[in-house]
């Protein structure tokens, strides 16, 4: 039985869309709703980066939708039930991915700034960061506008991109034995390298470049602080230092890795596209998802240092229940019962002590009592408990310090 492949170009990349809204918003809730979140540029970064990416994860769930109904005619496929100018709307808004990408790059110049220049957060929000937003949207709204001028926004294998209308006639570099004439975006092959891959491909190459910079830098130091190590501790400093090192490239290949999933597929669909004349439809199948998908990579990343932290405090807990925990926690001021919530300053241990709900009074008037007695035994003023609170979540992953609280 052959595959339905007009089928599967309609619901694979709805189905890895809808993955990528739901990372992206959730990254999105998770910054808006802490404030101490909002300060950090870390945050506000990813937070825009998911914004762009929330836009790109709509048009593509809206797949063949906004195109013409003859819009694939030219290959036997089914098209929409919008006009042209739909079409050419959701193509506009599609290369917001190019924004999403460009974000990527600003995160890894964060990097970059705070361990090899030594700038400060502050300075970075003062001086660099609106300039680091705005970069993200130029290159989207260029990017879009040349392929508007150049009539190139139209409809394609599982939505509207930049292509030849209709799309099996014989552009720009093409073979035209046996081809139509193209009625419109007749340079949409050179303008699909030219705005699109090209720019990604040009970001990921620099993206790769900032991040192997960071590790070498870090390195460096390193190596100049282990030959201060008096003899004795030397073997122990060489290891956390090696380790240090790790951490540094273990956090740069994590960055790295969606850019090369998400990517690596289309590049090759297009190569291949260009050298036999010919596409395939496994490989377009692995670009409708991947391409879609890249704001649920976002998101694991994102959350990944919050898991990676519950796992090494709570290695009784199964996968599932620290996957539960780790997303929890970001709705955690919603929660009506507490018995998640680590309660401090109680125990009179270094560790933070977890209670049931039902306990929670008992352990408020403990805390009030030994908080209004001084060393004499003479009353005070009592001091404002802070009794449900979460521990400041401070997990280095390479040079950024994710900070999470509820």
């Amino acid at each position: 039985m052959a595959p339905n492949w007009n089928l599967a170009y309609a619901v694979v990349p709805r189905v890895a869309a809808a993955f990528s809204l739901f990372g992206s918003a959730f990254i999105v809730y998770e910054v808006v709703s802490s404030m101490k979140k909002r300060k950090r540029v870390y945050h506000r970064i990813m937070c825009g980066m998911s914004c762009f990416d929330i836009i790109g994860s709509i048009c593509y769930f809206l797949g063949r939708w906004p195109m013409p109904e003859d819009g694939l005619a030219g290959f036997g496929l089914d098209g929409g039930v919008g006009t042209e100018a739909t079409c050419k709307t959701q193509a506009f808004f599609g290369q917001a991915v190019v924004g999403t990408v460009t974000y990527n790059a600003v995160l890894a110049a964060q990097y970059f700034m705070i361990v090899n220049l030594s700038i400060s957060e502050t300075m970075i929000s003062k001086k660099y960061e609106k300039i680091m937003h705005a970069i993200p949207f130029v290159m989207w709204i260029v990017t879009g506008i040349i392929g508007l001028s150049f009539d190139a926004l139209n409809p394609a294998f599982f939505n509207c991109w930049i292509s030849p209308a209709p799309i099996n006639c014989a552009a720009a570099g093409e073979n035209p034995d046996g081809r139509p004439p193209c009625e419109r975006g007749y340079y949409a092959p050179v303008l699909q390298w030219a705005i699109f891959y090209g720019p990604i491909w040009a970001l990921i190459i620099i993206v790769t470049a900032i991040m192997a910079s960071v590790y070498a830098s870090v390195r460096k130091l390193e190596k100049k602080n282990e030959r201060y190590t008096v003899s004795q501790s030397s073997s122990k400093s060489k290891a956390d230092s090696a380790k240090k090192s790790r951490m540094v490239a273990k956090q740069g290949l994590w960055y790295l890795l969606p850019f090369y999933l998400t990517w690596i597929f289309p590049v090759v669909t297009e190569i291949t596209e260009l050298v036999t004349a010919n596409y395939y439809d496994p490989m377009v199948i692995l670009v409708s998802f991947f391409l879609p998908f890249q704001g649920f990579l976002n998101f694991i990343i994102y959350m990944r240092p919050r898991f990676i932290k519950y796992r090494k405090q709570h290695q009784s807990w199964s996968i599932f229940y620290i996957i539960y925990r780790t997303l929890r926690k970001s709705l955690c001021c919603f929660a009506e019962d507490q018995d998640d919530m680590f309660i401090s300053g109680v125990s009179g241990t270094t560790s933070a002590s977890r209670v049931s709900a039902q306990d929670r009074d008992s352990v408020v008037a403990e805390y009030n009592r030994r908080n209004t007695m001084d060393s004499n035994e003479q009353m005070v003023a009592p001091r404002r408990p802070s009794v449900v609170k979460f521990e400041e979540e401070k997990v280095e992953e390479g040079v950024v310090l994710v900070e999470e609280e509820c």
